[in-house]
């Protein structure tokens, strides 16, 4: 199992849905993609947003995919649903069977 590296903003959304996936993580904040090492690390994007900015909704997880070369796993609205907990759990099981797993330990602080 890996860690989920994630950043959350001061609405604290992605904290609360990270927090009920009980899954090892580490919070980064936005600087952790400036990092070329840290940006090579990454395997996947979950990117949470809110339906009222309709096709700007989760907008963040299209660009950081994009950019990062890695796929688009999930998106979810404001603190997740139990259904979305469960999805992103089930997925990351079944997504982290087929990776190599990198811990902490390799990324770069700014």
């Amino acid at each position: 199992m890996s860690h989920l590296v994630y950043f959350s903003s001061v609405s604290e959304n992605t904290r609360r849905f990270v927090e009920k996936l009980k899954w090892p993580e580490d919070r980064v904040t936005r600087m952790f993609l400036n990092n070329e090492h840290n940006r090579s690390l990454i395997r996947g994007v979950i990117a949470a947003g809110n339906n009222n900015f309709g096709a700007e909704f989760a907008y963040a997880g299209n660009v950081v995919s994009r950019k990062c070369g890695v796929p688009y796993l999930y998106r979810f609205e404001l603190m997740g649903t139990p259904d979305d907990v469960e999805a992103v759990r089930a997925g990351l099981e079944d997504f982290w069977k087929d990776q190599t797993c990198h811990q902490p330990s390799q990324l770069q602080s700014l």
